[in-house]
């Protein structure tokens, strides 16, 4: 049973902890853009200007962190992260540096050998086909022959699948399955099973995977974490949880292993059961006992399948595949409930839509509700909604205040094999970015980790460029720098549902800061991905610290000396 989380004490600073913070501070409050100090108290911005000013709103001898000419910003927000899936590469096998199926292989019969008592042998999720030289799947009988008599399966970006025929015969998959409604299970020119399940197929083994225990997601969510506060994350968005996932988000935070912000999206199935799944979340995303550090903030919905797996539900067919439009995972009468139920009882939703058909859909529900105009922004939200979005749903979503949860990472990644799939110039035209600002939608930040690294100044300088070795895919759609950090910032702070309170440096605000070695907002494009984080801070306290930071130009004093 999933306990409530009441009875919880948030991490923070002790009573009356204080700091004085100096450097070049660049704040994305478009108010006062830029200061030299801010002052920090019990977790929280008290004051933010020039030294003098500020040093009066703190009692003397209170400590003085002094970065110099470095640049002081707000966390960065990731409003897509999955980060128990990501720290599982610490729990079960990672692929993740595979580079050929041998190696593959290699990595598989090394990890079965050391767990000899694991009856299953289980990849985590962050794995990708184009970075095999084969450039495909492993089938079943390579799987089989690494693993022999074990059951494997491994699992990828939360829409695909590869199983040996051990795994296969468990879950009863035999060539004569047929598939399942919103999932395909790929059969070679014989019409034998090869192993791949894509969408809602993969279901079929994966409910036959042994869970991870929960110390194995507390471990999962030590080593993500360590991960993002080096890259200066201060808070992620992480989408999609069963009821047992959110408890060990619970277990992490009341043991002090949450070190860094969460917000939390359930996850509710797709089809006639949603409503009924997004009532079962309902009395813990109400229950008072949520603070600052950990809020389940609303719910989940795949709506389409993955625009890199040819499964992104578009409205004209896949080239060469007659009749083909990828997969609706979610019928209207289903959507219009479910989100008719979430607009009722004020719960945030997080669509999965890439594919334009996709996005229509949901924006097309959303219109309909009754009370779609006095829903806050940001309560409903796209997520990726990258294949050639409409003119009309553009506008829409600006109308109806439906914000954007975008990953310029993942755009870069999976160019190319858009551009096999559907040529270069509709890809170069894919995953528009000024065009949802310009028609007055706000756009998140993030990742979609493990799929792609969590870095977000990676992200920022993918906006900024949209550089694919050396291609720049649809120069139109590149933003400034200004809004490619606020992506980062006041925009994912918005989709995480802690708009105006994270991702800005002004009185009132959380006090979630990063020091970098350079200024993204004015350094040379490529040296974004590069710039160290040489400090993070989370509710005042430094969380994150750069080995050489202290040699570089930052030092800890007195306000009084």
């Amino acid at each position: 049973m999933t306990r409530t989380a009441l009875g919880n004490t948030a991490v923070g600073q002790a009573p009356g902890k204080g700091v004085l913070v100096l450097g070049d501070l660049r704040t994305m409050d478009p108010v006062n853009p830029r200061a030299r100090a801010m002052a920090v108290r019990d977790g929280q911005i008290l004051a933010v200007g020039e030294p003098g000013q500020v040093a009066g709103r703190l009692p003397a001898g209170t400590p003085v962190l002094d970065c110099g000419r470095q640049a002081v910003m707000p966390g960065f927000i990731d409003s897509h992260h999955h980060l128990l899936w990501t720290g599982m590469a610490a729990v079960r096998v990672d692929l993740g540096a595979a580079d050929s199926i041998a190696e593959l292989s290699r990595r598989l019969t090394g990890w079965a050998d050391q767990h000899p008592h694991r009856e299953w042998v289980v990849s985590a999720e962050g794995w990708e086909v184009a970075d095999l030289a084969e450039r495909r799947y492993p089938t079943r009988f390579e799987l089989d022959r690494c693993c022999p008599g074990r059951p494997v399966y491994l699992p990828r970006g939360g829409h695909a699948g590869v199983a040996n025929s051990v795994a296969l015969a468990r879950a009863g998959i035999s060539d004569d399955t047929p598939d399942p409604r919103g999932g395909i299970i790929e059969r070679d020119h014989t019409g034998a099973a090869t192993g791949l399940l894509l969408e809602r197929a993969r279901d079929l083994v994966a409910t036959h995977v042994p869970p991870p225990t929960l110390n194995e997601r507390l471990d999962a969510l030590d080593a993500a974490q360590q991960t993002c506060l080096g890259q200066g994350i201060t808070r992620i968005l992480d989408p999609g949880l069963t009821h047992e996932e959110v408890d060990a988000y619970l277990t992490a935070r009341d043991s002090g292993r949450l070190r860094l912000r969460a917000s939390l999206l359930g996850l509710v199935t797709s089809g006639p059961d949603a409503v009924a799944e997004a009532a079962s979340f309902l009395p813990l995303i109400r229950d008072p006992g949520w603070d600052d550090r950990l809020r389940l903030c609303g719910l989940k919905v795949f709506v389409d399948g993955g625009g890199s797996l040819g499964t992104a539900w578009l409205t004209k067919e896949y080239p060469g595949l007659n009749g083909y439009h990828g997969e609706r995972l979610i019928e209207k009468p289903d959507l219009d409930a479910l989100l008719a139920y979430a607009a009722e009882h004020g719960v945030p939703v997080g669509a999965h839509t890439v594919g334009d058909a996709a996005i229509d859909a949901v924006l097309t529900s959303i219109a309909g509700l009754s009370c779609g105009t006095d829903l806050a922004p940001g309560h409903f939200s796209l997520i990726h909604a990258y294949l050639w979005p409409s003119t009309a749903s553009l506008g829409l979503a600006a109308e109806r205040g439906v914000a954007v949860a975008a990953q310029p990472g993942m755009y870069a990644r999976f160019a190319e094999t858009l551009a096999q799939r559907f040529g270069w110039s509709a890809t170069e035209a894919a995953s528009p970015l000024r065009s949802w600002l310009e028609a007055g939608v706000i756009l998140g930040g993030g990742s979609d980790s493990p799929v792609t690294t969590s870095s977000p100044l990676g992200g920022i300088h993918d906006a900024v460029t949209r550089d694919h070795k050396g291609r720049v895919l649809g120069p139109g759609e590149r933003l400034d720098r200004q809004q490619a950090v606020e992506m980062y910032a006041g925009g994912a702070a918005l989709i995480a549902q802690v708009g105006g309170q994270e991702g800005i440096l002004r009185p009132g605000a959380r006090a979630d800061w990063v020091v970098l070695e350079g200024d993204p907002l004015t350094c040379r494009d490529d040296e974004l991905p590069g710039l160290e984080v040489l400090a993070t801070a989370v509710a005042g306290e430094i969380v994150h610290r750069s080995p050489g930071w202290t040699h570089g130009g930052c030092g800890l004093g007195t306000s009084d000396e």
